[in-house]
């Protein structure tokens, strides 16, 4: 299969647009792959890379210089820096902190502490919280406010 790619600013950022011909055999296994593709992320444990998709983490945080992809029974290091992570990741992932992202499709439950600070529980008993920076924000979310 030959691949043109030519660039088009007027459709939106995070869309490709991809046109083949119906007599094609091949065309559902490349669409397949280009999902595939694109709902995974490389994270590494122990020397070894793992594609994991990218609904099965729950959160990713920084820590001792790394970041960390948790899903709810591993935990990996992800060589992509949170910033560069909320530019790919779905709209259930959430900026809580300037060191996490959370996936709000695992939460358990908020509570809101007396300083402001929003406490987080994931469905397998893992807990975090928000810092006051992006309280605002969380709320919107939470409520559908804008």
């Amino acid at each position: 299969m030959n691949v043109i790619c030519i660039n088009d600013d007027s459709i939106a950022l995070d869309t490709a647009l991809i046109k083949i011909n119906s007599k094609y055999e091949g065309v559902e296994n490349f669409l397949e792959y280009i999902r595939a593709y694109n709902n995974k992320l490389n994270v590494r444990k122990d020397d070894n890379i793992y594609p994991v998709e990218i609904n099965k983490f729950i959160r990713f945080y920084s820590g001792a210089k790394q970041i960390y992809a948790q899903t709810v029974k591993e935990e990996f290091q992800i060589s992509k820096r949170l910033y560069e992570l909320e530019t790919i990741l779905p709209i259930q992932f959430v900026r809580v902190s300037n060191s996490e992202i959370i996936n709000l499709d695992y939460v358990s439950h908020f509570s809101l502490s007396a300083g402001g600070i929003i406490n987080i529980e994931f469905r397998n008993g893992v807990r975090t919280s928000s810092s006051r920076r992006y309280l605002k924000k969380i709320k919107e979310i939470l409520y559908h406010e804008k």
